[in-house]
């Protein structure tokens, strides 16, 4: 998928907000599909909320996007004191995204291009690797 035009969508976070992929404008987006019961997914979540936090005023957006029901992430996310934009109901953008396990990251650039596409727990220097290749400094 790398090269390719990223797929549009809308989903719902949490907080009932709709999310499209086309409404962050020209940002860099990085799309992380996980579940709360997959230990590598939990295991790369202080790791992508370090990312998003030094990389936003640069203009990351991190997308956490999920299958499982709203009420179960809403509840995870509570007792583990994470407060990140996660998107629920993604079973169809990760099916658009050909989503084959947990944890992916996709990361998309400034001209709607998947830039990169891993199906791993990739470290923060490797990711801001990855950024600096889509020009974010």
């Amino acid at each position: 998928m790398i090269g390719a035009l990223a797929p549009d969508f809308k989903l719902l976070s949490l907080d009932g907000s709709e999310v499209s992929l086309t409404g962050l404008g020209d940002k860099v987006v990085l799309l992380d599909f996980w579940a709360t019961w997959c230990a590598s997914c939990r295991a790369e979540l202080p790791v992508l909320a370090k990312l998003e936090r030094d990389w936003a005023p640069r203009g990351l957006v991190v997308l956490r996007i999920t299958e499982e029901p709203p009420e179960i992430v809403r509840g995870f996310l509570q007792r583990n004191g994470q407060g990140f934009l996660t998107l629920v109901n993604g079973e169809s953008v990760s099916f658009q995204y050909r989503v084959p396990g947990i944890p992916t990251l996709v990361l998309i650039d400034r001209t709607r291009k998947i830039a990169a596409y891993d199906v791993d727990v990739l470290t923060y220097n490797e990711l801001q690797d990855r950024l600096r290749k889509v020009g974010i400094e």
